[in-house]
């Protein structure tokens, strides 16, 4: 990977749907190689035993060529044993979209995408336990639909029957 210029086949006058999957394929290449990451042309999945964990990356019909191209990552949470549950086993965590506009991306702002991405699996790593999970829905308990949520119940049932 280039360090000086993430997406040197780009410019910042390209078309921003370019710029945007240049920017998706990199992340791909990224991950390639490590462990537990699948990726595809517009998601980046991760898994450990307990969830997967995917990242659907979105862009903006509101890009301005040269100026604004909107990268979005959605992280999603999914329980790997789901049965019972909704939603392909969705786990409820409010975890919001995070932006950053790559118009004009360089290494710099490639490896704060890379960080976010990072964080997020730190996160999801975090709830795979009981405890973790608990301190999760304590750290929210003012949303008392995140504790309710039908997902959330069997997800926290399934971390209870682990064994530490």
């Amino acid at each position: 990977m280039n360090d000086k210029k993430i997406l040197f086949n780009c410019k910042p006058d390209d078309d921003s749907k370019v710029i945007f999957e240049e920017v998706c394929r990199q992340i791909g290449l990224y991950y390639k190689d490590k462990e537990n990451f699948k990726s595809l042309k517009r998601k980046l999945r991760w898994q450990n035993d307990v969830v997967q964990l995917e990242f659907g990356f979105w862009s903006s019909h509101s890009n301005m060529r040269g100026d604004w191209v909107n990268f979005e990552i959605v992280p999603s949470i999914y329980a790997l044993d789901n049965s019972g549950m909704e939603k392909n086993g969705l786990v409820y965590t409010l975890r919001k979209p995070i932006n950053f506009n790559v118009c004009h991306i360089e290494s710099e702002l490639f490896y704060k995408i890379i960080e976010a991405i990072e964080n997020e699996i730190k996160f999801a790593q975090k709830i795979c336990t009981k405890e973790g999970f608990s301190d999760f829905l304590e750290e929210n308990k003012n949303r008392n639909f995140i504790a309710k949520e039908n997902n959330n119940l069997i997800f926290m049932e399934k971390l209870s029957k682990q064994v530490d």
